[in-house]
């Protein structure tokens, strides 16, 4: 039982910082191959690894309230 704690403890949270900074960088390269100007790909990984609480918040809801909007435009569909 104690070394499930440890793994919570000490090893996932840095194992979600790190996924999902990896994941905001292959989003951000999506747009930017879609054509959508954004902030360089690595830069908002490493914001989102050094400052997690608020960055990756942050770039959930740019991305929904404006990049997946442009992204819409440019493949012809709609947003809901």
């Amino acid at each position: 039982m104690d070394y499930l704690l440890f793994f919570v403890y000490y090893f996932l949270p840095p194992a979600v910082i790190i996924l999902t900074a990896i994941w905001a960088y292959n989003d951000i390269k999506k747009f930017n191959v879609a054509g959508i100007k954004t902030m360089d790909a690595a830069s908002w990984s490493a914001l989102i690894v050094i400052l997690w609480i608020i960055m990756f918040p942050l770039y959930i809801i740019i991305r929904f309230a404006k990049y997946k909007k442009q992204l819409d435009e440019l493949k012809g569909r709609t947003s809901l």
